[in-house]
């Protein structure tokens, strides 16, 4: 007999991606300065990206625990399926590849068209 799925679920909202901003200041050492004609020992500017709702982190993680993924930390969209399991519908097979937040919210709005067009 065949063991059924577990199933996570996690609410809509949090399945998809929120802004993150951030102040970086690097300290530039004399002799690049002088290579580069830098003249202010500091460089100082602003980052803006995505990341994974807070909600959505805590279920990945939960799952990496739960030995259903396994996280890639250096590449995106790089974490793995180690047992199969089911997210708000969704079936993850072994080996197959688990999404960031903002991929998995493109998959649930086609989904959810493709539902409204049958």
């Amino acid at each position: 007999m065949k063991k059924p799925l577990k199933q996570f679920k996690l609410k809509r909202e949090h399945i998809t991606s929120v802004s993150h901003s951030q102040r970086i200041m690097l300290e530039v050492p004399p002799e690049a300065r002088a290579l580069f004609k830098i003249f202010d020992h500091k460089l100082e500017g602003d980052a803006h990206s995505i990341i994974d709702h807070p909600e959505f982190t805590k279920m990945r993680s939960r799952l990496e625990k739960q030995g259903y993924i396994q996280i890639e930390h250096d590449l995106i969209n790089g974490d793995r399926v180690v047992k199969p399991f089911s997210l708000n519908g969704f079936k993850f097979k072994k080996h197959e590849q688990f999404p960031c937040a903002s991929a998995m919210d493109i998959w649930l709005v086609v989904k959810e068209k493709r539902k409204q067009s049958s």
